[in-house]
């Protein structure tokens, strides 16, 4: 079920639309999302390579908008007097791609993510992420990003992720981490030359 509509209004401005409803009420969210930081490439070059071997529909591209401020109201169960202002940051992130094609049962494979997005108070922002093999816990690619304050890319290519701190779901058994250290190895710069208003260009099509 669609619960929420996200429409470019101008240049480069979003206006968001969200709403729930359950048997305790509905609420609803409109907000205006304003990226504070120019688009970025993830992967390699933008594409993450879900199959190494060969080059195909499996694969994505990947770009984000780490920084974005948004305004806008929060409201419940349709009255207008509950009306609430809200401000803050958000993350952007668009994958496209990824069809799995037909395979025979012995040829599919199964793929996770350890992935995460933080924003840190120094205005650096950090992306991250390793695709393993489900089956033989192989790592298939890992990739992290850092964003500096002013936009500058810097690029990881070999990463680690660690769970802290776990605790087990009483309703799936399944057990979390409550903290996550990441280690990763310098690969490049890409500094971002054109704050708020740089395009990616994906073979295929423009993103602005």
């Amino acid at each position: 079920k669609e619960i929420g509509v996200c429409e470019k209004t101008g240049k480069k401005q979003y206006e968001l639309h969200l709403e729930g409803t359950d048997e305790k009420g509905s609420i609803a969210i409109d907000c205006v999302v304003q990226p504070d930081k120019c688009p970025l490439l993830h992967g390699q070059n933008g594409i993450v390579a879900i199959d190494h071997d060969n080059e195909g529909p499996e694969d994505m591209f990947y770009y984000f908008v780490p920084r974005c401020s948004f305004t806008g109201s929060f409201t419940t169960n349709n009255d207008a007097s509950t009306r609430q202002a809200i401000a803050g940051l958000s993350w952007y992130d668009h994958e496209f791609g990824g069809h799995r094609e037909e395979k025979r049962e012995d040829e599919k494979r199964d793929v996770a993510w350890n992935w995460l997005a933080v924003q840190l108070d120094d205005g650096s922002d950090l992306s991250a992420y390793t695709l393993v093999d489900v089956e033989t816990s192989d790592v298939i690619d890992e990739r992290a990003i850092i964003v500096s304050p002013s936009g500058e890319r810097t690029a990881y290519d070999h990463i680690e992720f660690e769970g802290l701190n776990e605790w087990r779901s009483t309703r799936t058994f399944y057990m979390f981490s409550l903290r996550i250290a990441s280690r990763a190895r310098k690969k490049e710069n890409r500094p971002c030359k054109n704050r708020g208003g740089s395009r990616i260009r994906h073979p295929n099509m423009w993103v602005a």
